[in-house]
């Protein structure tokens, strides 16, 4: 095998040197070696030691010879890296201690008896020890060229007042007496907040839109203007059944608040660029639902077991109201639909370029599902589960913000929501919140962090006029960005990645402008030219020397190769919104307003077939080079399609001209034979089958009718003379003297 030789009866199976990456053979996802990796810590390979698998016993020795050396070798391996025990102060075996390495994002635990085994190469490494209840302990290691270093590490308890002082600038009411508040204790907290750091907080509850949704705003200066920064918005409860997001956010404002007052870099940092507005309660009606449930304590607990207080709301929450859902309960508050429109508004007001909501029920964060290339907001929901290490991992109890309301939210208001599951229990026990607070606090922090990066700037043209009709989109993000109807300033989130900007004014000449966010915020002052477009056609020689596709194609800041290019008709006109079909890698992508579009894809023969409302289908076979992020040009003509219902237009208007002419002859015919049938007309003498002759009216008069004669004769009746023979005696008749005339028929 070591050879790369096939086995005879698979001669395709070719790997080289004898090894092969087990998921490109074959996928097997959530097999063996898979929870040994994940659960265990234990990097598992495969050996295949031969062509087949029941060897006679014979060959048994010779299999040994030949694997005995390469065995023992790969068993020394256990030595390479670092070894050591995890213990307390008191020398206690620490159990299920994380050993991670910087860089690397799998760790391994400790055993019960506080051992751990990392299998390292030689170099430096940044080694962090976590485990919970002790304060997490890194340090630099070097492993040695010989391949071996013991690291015994020993943690200390991590009590609520040392936690206090180290992670929470010495806030101790985020860590003592933990309490439930009621709506009028949260907002005597942010006023008091507002009076204690009245340069960096202002209280709202004043204006119209204030006064149904309480908030409190942080930035470092909160008189100046903050046109030029970022606007967050950190919500509790938008549904009264979630009360644990109403104390987390009151905890963060004390962190915040703290921290930019003693100066901490992380925190002014943020506070420099964002405008943050802390919305602890929205859902006012969990006062009425809370329960007998204890709502303060004089102790903690650390949530080992979640200890959930259980409460249910019979009428429809804020939440429900946003989007009209939850019709079969009786709302039994008239006010929730009046807050949920405030929300509404003031989402669409403010427009927050994130929100990041608090919740319980989960251990995981919702996030906008993109369908664009980019994917923006998968950046903030990685980062923070990356940083988040809860006690115990649950499934979502589909209670609180689901996805739906998040894609509403963002698809109707432009507003981006980030729902964060803290807890495993939507209303989780009172003494179990100060360990809540402190699984969030990093991970909550990193979000905020990565939420302070982006490009800000203004636009203006030749003769510094600002443009306040601008609009900016990042390539490969299906959204549009508008400048400041004032100042025409731009605000724009971006995490750390290499970007494509393309500016647009009506009337001026668009501009696209490379740029890479790393671990500050961009300042891009732009200016556009002026130009005036006569004409949106384009042949092939402009394309071919449009500079704008010969750009490098980037995914997720690596340069990758593909193909770029336009969707036109036959006249050259753009064509956007065409649908743009990779069969082999089954992805689909749609052209833009100008008729553009850019697909990342690795060197290989593709097909593509293109579609337009209204244009004959288009397929294309093209081959991608590996050009190092250079796309190749691709233009897709698309012809008119005129036929209706398969048929050439010509030939089809010629068959409905025939066929609405018959259409209306046999209407015409059937109309008038009706007719003749029912109005007054002479006496028809003929057959049925002859009153669809042509024949004239008139010659009824010029010739004989063609039926049987009509004679008249006397008609004598002797009965009846006999019969009232009696009657008549005497009585003198006038038509004794004159005969009685029928009508008979001519039997010859």
């Amino acid at each position: 095998m070591h050879d790369g030789k096939p086995c005879p009866m698979f001669p395709k199976e070719k790997f080289p040197n004898g090894i092969t990456n087990g998921a490109k053979w074959y996928v097997v996802t959530g097999g063996m070696q898979d929870w040994n990796y994940m659960v265990a810590g234990c990097m598992e390979i495969t050996l295949e030691l031969g062509c087949y698998k029941y060897p006679t016993a014979d060959k048994l020795p010779q299999y040994w010879l030949d694997n005995k050396e390469a065995l023992i070798t790969y068993i020394e391996q256990v030595h390479n890296g670092i070894r050591g025990f995890v213990r307390s102060t008191i020398g206690h075996p620490i159990p299920k201690a994380e050993i991670s390495v910087e860089g690397i994002s799998h760790f391994v635990k400790t055993g019960k008896n506080g051992d751990y085994w990392r299998i390292l190469l030689p170099g430096i490494y940044n080694v962090t020890v976590m485990a919970r209840g002790y304060e997490s302990y890194t340090q630099q290691v070097v492993v040695p060229t010989s391949g071996s270093y013991i690291h015994n590490v020993t943690l200390i308890r991590n009590d609520a007042a040392h936690w206090a002082n180290s992670y929470d600038f010495d806030n101790e009411k985020n860590q003592f007496s933990p309490k439930y508040h009621s709506n009028s204790e949260i907002y005597e907290i942010l006023g008091d907040l507002e009076n204690t750091y009245s340069s960096s907080a202002s209280f709202e509850s004043e204006n119209e839109l204030s006064m149904a949704i309480h908030r409190l705003k942080i930035t470092d200066d909160v008189d100046s203007s903050d046109d030029h920064k970022f606007r967050i918005a950190l919500i509790g409860n938008l549904y009264a059944t979630q009360p644990v997001g109403r104390e987390v956010t009151v905890y963060l404002a004390r962190h915040l608040l703290k921290g930019l007052k003693i100066g901490d870099p992380t925190i002014k940092r943020i506070l420099n660029n964002t405008v943050i507005y802390v919305v602890p309660v929205i859902d006012k009606a969990f006062e009425r639902i809370w329960g007998d449930f204890d709502r303060e304590s004089s102790s903690t607990k650390v949530p080992d077991t979640y200890v959930c207080n259980n409460i249910t709301a019979d009428f429809k929450q804020v939440g429900d109201q946003v989007m009209n859902v939850g019709g079969n309960r009786a709302n039994s508050f008239a006010e929730m639909k009046g807050i949920a429109n405030a929300f509404k508004r003031m989402l669409s007001e403010e427009k927050f370029n994130l929100v990041l909501n608090f919740e319980g029920g989960g251990t995981e964060m919702i996030y906008p599902k993109l369908v664009d290339a980019l994917n923006l907001y998968k950046n903030y929901y990685t980062i923070y589960t990356s940083n988040y290490k809860p006690p115990l991992i649950c499934a979502s109890d589909r209670t609180g913000t689901q996805n739906m309301l998040t894609d509403y939210l963002y698809r109707e208001l432009d507003t981006p929501i980030l729902t964060a599951k803290v807890s495993c229990c939507s209303y989780p026990a009172v003494e179990n919140l100060p360990y809540i607070w402190r699984e969030i606090l990093a991970p909550v922090m990193e979000v905020l962090k990565l939420a302070s990066l982006g490009v800000h700037g203004y636009i203006q043209d030749t003769n510094g006029q600002r443009m306040t009709n601008a609009t900016i989109k990042v390539i490969g993000l299906n959204k549009i960005f508008e400048v400041a109807k004032t100042s025409a300033q731009f605000n724009i989130m971006l995490p750390p990645a290499k970007y494509i900007l393309e500016v647009s004014c009506h009337n001026y000449k668009p501009k696209y402008l490379d740029i890479e966010i790393t671990k500050g915020r961009l300042f891009l002052p732009i200016t556009l030219d002026k130009k005036l477009i006569q004409n949106n056609s384009q042949n092939d020689d402009d394309i071919l020397n449009n500079q704008i596709l010969r750009r490098p194609l980037y995914v997720n800041g690596i340069k990758s190769n593909g193909l770029r290019g336009f969707v036109r008709d036959g006249d050259g006109h753009p064509l956007p919104k065409a649908v743009i079909h990779v069969v082999e890698n089954n992805v689909t992508l749609l052209s833009d307003e100008e008729g553009k579009y850019a697909l990342p894809l690795q060197p290989n023969k593709y097909t593509l077939q293109v579609q337009a409302k209204g244009y004959h289908n288009l397929t294309k076979y093209v081959t991608v080079l590996d050009s190092n992020g250079i796309p190749e040009i691709v233009m897709f003509t698309l012809m008119k399609n005129s036929s209706v219902l398969g048929l050439p237009r010509i030939i089809f208007v010629i068959i409905s001209g025939f066929g609405l002419t018959v259409l209306i002859g046999l209407s015409v015919f059937c109309y008038m034979a009706c007719k003749k049938k029912n109005d007054y007309w002479l006496v028809n003498t003929t057959g049925y089958i002859d009153d669809y002759k042509d024949y004239d009216e008139n010659n009824l008069f010029r010739r004989p009718i063609d039926r049987k004669s009509v004679i008249v004769k006397p008609y004598f009746d002797d009965d009846d003379d006999k019969d009232y023979e009696y009657v008549n005696r005497g009585i003198i008749s006038s038509s004794d003297d004159e005969d009685e005339i029928v009508l008979l028929s001519n039997n010859n």
